[in-house]
C-alpha cells in the first residue's frame, strides 16, 4: 500500500488518489481551452483528440513533465512571471547581440568570432529543446 500524503484539504490519501485527482485538474483546465466539439471528444476519450503526436495523451509523465516546465512561475512583486518564457527571451536576446556583433569576414581564430559562433551553438541546441518540450506539452495538430 502506497503511503498517505497530505492533501491540500488537510485529508490524506494514496499517491493513486492524489494523481488521478491532478489528472483530473489538468484535464478539466485543458478542456476549458478547447472548441466545443473537441471537449466532447476528449469527455468521451474519442482519439486523437486531446494526444500530442497522436500518441501522447494528456494523462503521459513525459507531457506533463512538459507541461510542468512550461507553466513554472515565480513570484515578484505583485505579479507571477513564467520562468521558461523569460529564459527563452533572454537567450533571443543575447542571440541577436552576438549575430549583430558578429562579421562574415571576421577572422575565424580571433577569440571573439570563437566565442560568438560557440555561444550560436549553444542557443541553437537550447531553441531546439524549446522547440520539442513545447511541442510535446501542446502537440502540433488537433491542439488547443
Amino acid at each position: 500500500k502506497a503511503p498517505p500524503y497530505q492533501l491540500e484539504g488537510g485529508g490524506t490519501s494514496s499517491f493513486l488518489t492524489a494523481s488521478n485527482m491532478m489528472s483530473k485538474m489538468y484535464t478539466s483546465a485543458y478542456k476549458r481551452l478547447l472548441p466545443g466539439s473537441m471537449k466532447r471528444r476528449i469527455s468521451t476519450g474519442k482519439w486523437p483528440s486531446g494526444y500530442a503526436w497522436f500518441i501522447l495523451s494528456m494523462n503521459n509523465p513525459l507531457r506533463k513533465f512538459c507541461h510542468r516546465i512550461l507553466g513554472a512561475k515565480i513570484r515578484i512583486r505583485d505579479s507571477e512571471v513564467s520562468i521558461f518564457d523569460n529564459f527563452i527571451l533572454l537567450c533571443i536576446l543575447i542571440s541577436s547581440i552576438g549575430m549583430a556583433t558578429d562579421t562574415p569576414m571576421a577572422n575565424p581564430q580571433s577569440t571573439v568570432t570563437r566565442l560568438i559562433r560557440g555561444a550560436d551553438t549553444i542557443f541553437a541546441l537550447i531553441f531546439l529543446t524549446e522547440m520539442v518540450v513545447k511541442l510535446i506539452a501542446y502537440g502540433l495538430f488537433l491542439g488547443p
